[in-house]
């Protein structure tokens, strides 16, 4: 799957939120005594200083798929070629989140984000494991299984500068770069597996017991970052952030305990990331912000795979995961001029 048709709609978003965000800052930018647009340079206020604490909670949806396949390089060095993928499996990612956040403006010129979030539910939605076993016919799906995710473990992190470049009566852009981390621990237990092709040596139930995959994946992403402010009536704010990251990098394993086996894949690749908020303050301290982040990464790589700690071969991976976060918090800013 093509990166372009994963973010067809975070990218029509984002459309929609510059023209929005670029006409606002004109709109208000035209002075009365003239017909003309300025957009004044961002004035440094020495010691104009603030901090924004957000708590809150999330919903997550999407998920996090991979697939291996061919070529396939053995032990011996032999290459094996075929069709890509023979499996795959899909994690979902439908699950709680709480999450902490501050912002800080620094001298009215320099913008920058933390936020730290932990998952405290597990998925509702289950693992979903595809085969597709055939050379001669390798888009007939051979065996699916369904897994209960009963163990989820998650975490990112998120830090970024930017720094104001443009602001107009009612708002401000701002442009730097950041760094996400992500990591993402699943464990799950067999439901059903059967063939759908028809051969029933696949078939087999769960005991409802025993953990069959044990899979974590962390994702690494330095960004590019564009964000900004608008403000269309005292006391509530409009933002936005775009981020793109050509260096996207992914490491995953997958622990098929059943098997005794293990997959261990880095991949390289890119993501694209689109927010949009809404604050609203109730005074000059308290606040409560709503929004959506959405996170769409896809890298390509391999991955080796051994059999009881032996190795044996090495397959190629390719990783797509989409996310989408919709988020409510309540916060305090604190003003730390000097």
């Amino acid at each position: 799957m093509k990166l372009c048709r994963l973010v067809a709609l975070p990218l029509l978003i984002l459309i929609a939120s510059i023209v929005i965000t670029s006409s606002a800052l004109a709109a208000t930018a035209v002075k009365s005594s003239g017909s003309s647009i300025k957009v004044r340079p961002v004035e440094k206020v020495d010691g104009k200083s603030e901090i924004l604490l957000h708590i809150g909670v999330e919903s997550w949806s999407g998920d996090t798929t991979y697939q291996v396949g061919y070529p396939v390089r053995l032990a011996d060095g032999t290459l094996q070629s075929g069709h890509f993928p023979f499996s795959e499996l899909k994690f979902p990612l439908d699950a709680v989140f709480a999450t902490i956040k501050l912002n800080a403006l620094f001298q009215n010129t320099w913008v920058v984000d933390l936020v730290v979030k932990k998952n405290i539910s597990d998925p509702d939605d289950n693992l979903e494991d595809s085969d597709w076993l055939s050379a001669s016919n390798p888009n007939r799906l051979d065996v699916y299984s369904t897994s209960e995710v009963f163990n989820f473990s998650a975490f990112t992190t998120d830090l970024s500068a930017a720094y104001k470049f443009v602001e107009g009566p009612q708002g401000w852009l701002a442009g730097g770069a950041g760094y996400m981390y992500q990591d993402f621990e699943f464990e799950a237990r067999l439901i059903e597996q059967y063939s759908p092709s028809g051969n029933s040596t696949f078939n087999t139930v769960g005991d409802g017991v025993t953990t069959a995959i044990d899979y974590e994946v962390t994702y690494y992403i330095p960004y590019f970052l564009l964000t900004g402010q608008f403000n269309p009536v005292p006391g509530f704010t409009l933002g936005g952030r775009l981020a793109y990251s050509p260096w996207t990098n992914v490491e995953d394993r997958d622990q098929h305990l059943l098997r005794f086996k293990e997959n261990k894949g880095d991949m390289d690749g890119s993501s694209l990331i689109v927010s949009l908020t809404g604050q609203f303050d109730f005074d000059e301290h308290w606040f409560m912000t709503a929004g959506v982040d959405h996170i769409t990464t896809e890298a390509d790589g391999s991955s080796d795979a051994s059999f009881r700690g032996n190795y044996d071969h090495t397959v190629t991976e390719e990783i797509d995961s989409s996310q989408t976060a919709v988020y409510i918090t309540g916060g305090y800013r604190f003003d730390i001029t000097p």
